[in-house]
């Protein structure tokens, strides 16, 4: 009874010590998943900053194309207001 007592002992040892190795396994994962996630959304601020700054630049009087696009209309026949009711128009 005594050597049967002992097996299970050490066996509820082995199995302490597995679940904890598990335990600490699962922490790291969830720090380097919150660590990625963290990096993941700072470049996405950046990208969208960048974004709004390259459209705030690009963006004229007469649309994206700024004012090429009246340059563009008048040679296509069109006026400035035409192109930009087009412009108006596309984005809604």
């Amino acid at each position: 009874s005594s050597a049967s007592s002992e097996k299970w002992m050490i066996r509820l040892q082995e199995l302490e010590q597995r679940l904890k190795a598990e335990r600490e396994a699962r922490i790291r994962d969830r720090d380097g998943a919150r660590q990625r996630l963290d990096e993941a959304l700072r470049e996405n601020e950046n990208l969208q900053d960048a974004l709004s700054k390259a459209r705030l630049r690009t963006t004229g009087t007469f649309g994206t194309l700024g004012p090429l696009s009246a340059a563009l209309g008048r040679s296509f026949g069109a006026t400035a207001d035409e192109n930009s009711r087009q412009a108006l128009r596309s984005k809604i």
